[in-house]
């Protein structure tokens, strides 16, 4: 089949939608949790959650113990850009 791919030149297509670089910043962030995969950390916490400003592409990261901790960090996350650059979260998207 490889080698009818490269008789052809078939290529093969993106499947990721493509998301613009908005112009403000906390006009769109980006999230994701994760998992550790068999590595747990001092403190027991075996999942992490991100989240991304599409504008700068600066990234926050928290660990958690359970996935449902992950509500009480976007809400520490969103204090605490609203305290840093007085503006508020306007979307938030999953990655």
């Amino acid at each position: 089949m490889s080698n009818l791919c490269r008789i052809t030149k078939f290529k093969k297509k993106n499947f990721i939608s493509k998301v613009e670089r908005s112009s403000e910043s906390l006009s769109l962030i980006h999230y994701d949790i994760g998992d550790l995969e068999f590595i747990q950390t001092r403190g027991g916490q075996k999942y992490y959650i991100i989240f991304i400003d599409n504008c700068i592409r600066y990234c926050y990261t928290y660990l958690l113990i359970h996935k449902d901790e992950a509500f009480k960090m976007f809400k520490y996350y969103k204090n605490e850009v609203k305290n840093h650059l007085n503006k508020k979260i306007k979307t938030i998207k999953i990655i």
